[in-house]
């Protein structure tokens, strides 16, 4: 079966198709309704934070978060404005549980996988597009993306409209340019990391008649605005400044940790839905396999679609951007999907086994889907806000400065601000004087020492500068894993 072009016919009912995914949406919003937020997501407070200053009518960047340029991985000062305005009204009416937040990603995680539907079956029918849909939801709920209030569903679905917007078929009318122009605007406006999508449309440009032209330019200058204002409007693009400006040693080192980053990007968009990691080895293998056979079949007809165009630009950044982070890959998830099962829908072909349905990948893809809700069944971690020595640090915080909130370094300093409305900074690798002396610069009074197991290299420096400047430090109390001292001024 060709992954880029197949009829629907046989394909049945397509009221069969969406039964199937409502029923896999229901169980995904039930398996994931009783998590808090990730413990070590510390975007989300940030997030969190901005939606409640507008909120309130504070400036948008008035949200107790101290930036500090010895970690531009901690930030930036202040994130895109989309999702904050996004999740406002939610907000406004939400309690302490969050519930009509989570609405709003429920919503776009519905949306954005309508538009995987929408794509996968133009290109190789309806048991096929089920069955890289139900692939995509199986990987979004085992990497928790309801359970934190993250930018990453409404991103993946801005993305995903662009796409299936710019592939469809016929003529590039107005209605698909306006549709490309504002879905790619909304995606800047919730994460910088629609950046492929510029250099994407200039390979779209180059792969079109002229005469449409005009129209693309159109839309790639509305992104490029989109991005700007997002960067500039405020102060979004405060943590680039130290990654511009890299030699060719840093460029390498960063290109080999980027490498890492894409291959757990790949194993994670994979699922991991077996027990044992033998089971998971295998797997992973075989869906790099079928992954390679669909993209083999693309390669014929579809190089030239946006989607690939957009892919390849996807991995260019991956490679020399420093983003270190297995999450700049899920913008590749329903097209990774599309490929791992067109693929072995090709295999099915090529081996001419016609006594198997056609709904078969859709099964297959099923029983991974329940093996993998099983296993995201359990909360992750324990929330930050509920872990007792978070809880008992925030007690000796208020203890130890009774009439003010008092300026403190922790690790996820913007869940804590957002939990606490204590100001917060996050901590950084440096030496004792410059730890010291930039605690003191941005008024520290209190900082806490432990990462909760994330990161020891942090950890042992905060360790070496109380060794080294004891004269600059106070410890008060340890509370489990984490340790309070003050800041002598």
């Amino acid at each position: 079966m060709n992954a880029d072009s197949e009829d629907g016919g046989g394909d049945g009912d397509f009221r069969v198709h969406w039964v199937i995914l409502a029923v896999a949406v229901l169980a995904t919003v039930l398996v994931h309704a009783p998590h808090g937020l990730p413990f070590n997501w510390d975007d989300q407070g940030q997030y969190l934070s901005h939606a409640r200053a507008l909120i309130e009518g504070r400036p948008y960047t008035d949200i107790g978060f101290i930036y500090t340029t010895y970690n531009n991985f901690i930030g930036p000062v202040a994130e895109p404005p989309g999702f904050p305005v996004l999740i406002a009204p939610a907000l406004a009416i939400s309690g302490p549980g969050l519930v009509p937040v989570r609405g709003v990603l429920v919503v776009s995680l519905i949306l954005l996988l309508w538009l995987t539907w929408r794509f996968v079956e133009s290109r190789a029918g309806m048991w096929n597009a089920t069955a890289a849909t139900l692939m995509s939801l199986g990987v979004l709920s085992s990497l928790h993306t309801l359970d934190g209030i993250m930018s990453d569903l409404p991103f993946l679905a801005a993305i995903c409209g662009v796409i299936v917007a710019a592939d469809e078929d016929g003529p590039l009318s107005r209605r698909r340019l306006v549709v490309m122009a504002v879905a790619g605007a909304l995606a800047f406006s919730f994460r910088m990391a629609a950046l492929p999508l510029l250099p994407a449309m200039m390979l779209m440009i180059l792969g079109r008649p002229r005469r449409e032209w005009k129209g693309l330019s159109l839309v790639g200058l509305v992104w490029i605005v989109a991005a700007a204002l997002s960067m500039f409007a405020v102060p979004a693009a405060s943590a680039l400044g130290g990654e511009t400006s890299r030699d060719w040693s840093k460029i390498v080192h960063d290109m080999r940790l980027n490498l890492v980053a894409i291959r757990f990007g790949f194993l994670d968009t994979t699922l991991y839905p077996f027990g044992s990691n033998l089971g998971n080895d295998v797997w992973h293998g075989v869906a790099a396999l079928l992954a390679m056979v669909g993209l083999w079949q693309v390669r014929r007809t579809g190089l030239r679609r946006f989607a690939w165009q957009f892919a390849f630009s996807c991995l260019v950044m991956l490679i020399l951007l420093p983003t270190r982070s297995s999450r700049y890959w899920w913008p590749m998830v329903p097209l990774q999907s599309l490929l791992i099962v067109g693929g072995f829908a090709s295999v099915l072909r090529a081996v001419r086994v016609r006594a198997i349905p056609q709904w078969t990948p859709t099964f297959l893809v099923a029983v991974l889907f329940a093996f993998a809700s099983r296993r995201a069944v359990p909360e992750p971690a324990v929330p930050f806000a509920k872990r007792e020595d978070v809880a008992a640090v925030i007690a000796a915080l208020h203890e130890a400065s009774p009439e003010e909130y008092p300026r403190v370094a922790i690790y996820s300093p913007r869940l804590l601000t957002w939990h606490t409305r204590i100001p917060a900074m996050g901590q950084f690798e440096a030496t004792p004087d410059q730890v010291l002396a930039e605690l003191r610069d941005k008024r520290i009074a209190f900082l806490v020492r432990g990462s909760l197991g994330e990161f020891p290299i942090i950890d042992a420096a905060v360790d070496l500068a109380v060794a080294k400047r004891p004269d600059g430090y106070q410890r008060l109390g340890t509370y489990g894993g984490l340790t309070l001292f003050r800041v002598i001024p």
